[in-house]
């Protein structure tokens, strides 16, 4: 994996219900036949992203040729997360996963105690994870691009605003305005 982290600054997604990139797989052999599934299904797209590579989300597809939209769909990663804590308790690691479509969806955190947390992003990790039963040599080899990685579907959130204007004069003796 090729990995990033924002040590200095929090990158906050708790607002969001989506977080899309578009991914592309280029045939080992050349061809340009789109959609076609690459290395055997033996070598899988991961994107990592979280606290730091002990506490993250991920999430986990295999790779086709050509490009594909990438979607994750942040309250059901959540929602998994959640469904973990209700059943345990907050002193044992979190490994758990589930189908997402075609994908797979994992929280992961190796030490107790912590949890991945949307609103403190500080770690990235993008890369292919190969099947460790995988012996084909021609799967070691290949190109994947990521690009326009974006979050979408903000939530609303609800509140008030109020405005007032207050003046008053005295006389000659004083006369405020705020």
């Amino acid at each position: 994996l090729v990995t990033k982290s924002f040590n200095y600054y929090q990158i906050n997604i708790s607002a969001y219900g989506q977080l899309s990139l578009a991914l592309y797989g280029r045939n080992p052999d050349g061809s340009t036949i789109k959609g076609v599934p690459l290395f055997d299904q033996k070598v899988h797209f991961a994107f990592r992203f979280g606290s730091d590579d002990s506490t993250y989300y991920e999430y986990r597809s295999d790779i086709y040729s050509g490009w594909q939209e990438v979607k994750i769909d942040l309250r059901r990663i959540a929602a998994l997360k959640d469904s973990f804590m209700v059943m345990n308790s907050d002193t044992i690691p979190i490994e758990i996963s589930t189908q997402y479509g075609k994908a797979m969806l994992r929280v992961v955190s190796k030490a107790a105690q912590r949890q991945p947390n949307f609103s403190r992003i500080q770690w990235v990790g993008i890369g292919v994870i190969r099947d460790e039963d995988d012996i084909n040599p021609q799967n070691s080899f290949g190109e994947i691009w990521v690009n326009e990685m974006k979050v979408s579907g903000i939530n609303r959130l609800s509140g008030r605003a109020i405005r007032a204007n207050f003046n008053t004069q005295w006389a000659d003796f004083i006369s405020m305005a705020g």
